[in-house]
């Protein structure tokens, strides 16, 4: 959501659905097939997922050739080579596109620290929900993703991927998702590393966006274009019983999560 908001409101390229049929070529795919649209329209996605052609796409495969293979685990290091090759391909993609790139994806995020060294001018945007509801909408992927609530979705850490308890479990990944975001700002510093509260941007995405023209794009406010609000989506879905489970380990749990 965070990233089609942008994308309406502001001047920028994207990978778009296209460059996941031509993972080895996605430059010219995305070209020759019309590329990246200028303030596209929609907000409709499912985990980031998003329909159609020309619809935005996480570009997983692309990371996985600089972050390894392995999507549940940060990076340690980028060896030099591959620094390289990642700075000539983006290099590149600005270089056709003609505006810059912004790609939704989980794992620059988990190794903003690493990414942020090799691409100097990158920036990073990371939205923040109350624990609670993403605790609840992580147990929710666990079923609609991996088909276990036992099996972690996202990024796994040894402080919830070996909790008996998935009720649990979730929280737990909840509260290291919180500090593993601090973690990162603290390395990167809060000019680069944007931490927003997702409940703020749904009510009035319009400053996330006026600010990204201001502070990242350096544009003029004409290529600026009004963002609607979104609804704000915390509310119960789950059984009573397990959502008052979430709760309870939400609010009286104080443990502080290593973010590695």
């Amino acid at each position: 959501m965070c990233e089609q908001m942008l994308l309406g409101g502001l001047p920028l390229a994207y990978f778009n659905n296209v460059t996941s049929v031509f993972p080895r070529s996605p430059l010219m795919a995305c070209l020759m097939f019309g590329g990246p649209k200028l303030y596209p329209a929609g907000r409709q996605s499912y985990y980031g997922k998003t329909f159609g052609m020309h619809g935005p796409n996480d570009a997983l495969y692309l990371w996985d050739r600089w972050l390894g293979a392995d999507r549940t685990r940060p990076s340690d290091a980028l060896p030099d080579e591959q620094s390289v090759v990642m700075r000539q391909f983006f290099s590149a993609c600005e270089a056709e596109f003609g505006r810059p790139l912004l790609n939704k994806v989980n794992g620059p995020i988990a190794s903003a620290h690493l990414v942020g060294e090799v691409l100097d001018n990158s920036y990073f945007i990371c939205v923040q929900r109350d624990d609670l509801y993403l605790a609840q909408s992580l147990y929710q992927a666990r079923l609609d993703i991996s088909g276990d609530v036992a099996r972690p979705y996202g990024l796994y850490h040894e402080s919830f991927e070996n909790a008996t308890d998935p009720a649990e479990s979730v929280c737990r990944q909840a509260k290291f998702y919180r500090n593993f975001a601090t973690t990162q700002q603290a390395r990167l510093g809060a000019d680069r590393f944007w931490i927003v509260s997702y409940e703020e941007l749904c009510e009035n995405p319009q400053q996330l966006v006026d600010r990204a023209a201001q502070d990242v794009l350096h544009i003029d406010q004409s290529q600026v274009r009004e963002v609607a609000p979104s609804k704000v989506r915390d509310q119960q879905r789950l059984d009573d019983g397990l959502f008052n489970q979430l709760r309870s380990w939400i609010e009286n749990t104080k443990d502080v999560v290593d973010s590695g």
